[in-house]
């Protein structure tokens, strides 16, 4: 069992990796892979891929997001809603898209896996990401892990 994060609060049970799932960790340089990034318009759904080289291990997601006010149109806090396909092995993560506050973390407080995701050599991860704000918004995805 991990620890707890209560700065999730009920959003999600994540918890950080257990002392097991740790260990996998050591003597690693961790490295940010950059998934999604992009400006998206209106209630508009985008897809980008990444292809990874050599086996890949996440241990994180983060996302940012930054509304660009156009006209009328307040700044808005609605953010974006995400999802992610493994094509290595045919894996939808989730059913539905979710949104950005309950499925990614930022820098300072990371969204951390239970354990970490293993992508294979030459498999490409897509993400798909939903823009829930009236105005047009820049988007940023990243995994945080390793590569074996």
């Amino acid at each position: 069992m991990g620890v707890w994060l209560n700065y999730r609060k009920l959003a999600s049970g994540v918890q950080i990796p257990n002392q097991k799932n740790r260990r996998q960790f050591y003597g690693k340089v961790m490295q940010h892979y950059v998934i999604f990034s992009g400006i998206v318009q209106p209630q508009d759904t985008q897809r980008d891929s990444f292809t990874t080289r050599s086996s890949l291990k996440i241990a994180a997601l983060l996302g940012s997001f930054v509304d660009q006010p156009v006209g009328e149109n307040p700044a808005s806090t609605a953010g974006f809603a995400v999802q992610f396909f493994d094509a290595g092995k045919q894996q939808l993560w989730s059913a539905q898209a979710l949104p950005f506050s309950t499925s990614l973390g930022n820098a300072s407080k990371p969204f951390w896996l239970r354990s970490p995701y293993s992508l294979d050599p030459q498999c490409q991860l897509t993400c798909v990401v939903t823009s829930l704000s009236p105005n047009p918004s820049e988007i940023q995805v990243v995994a945080y892990g390793y590569q074996d």
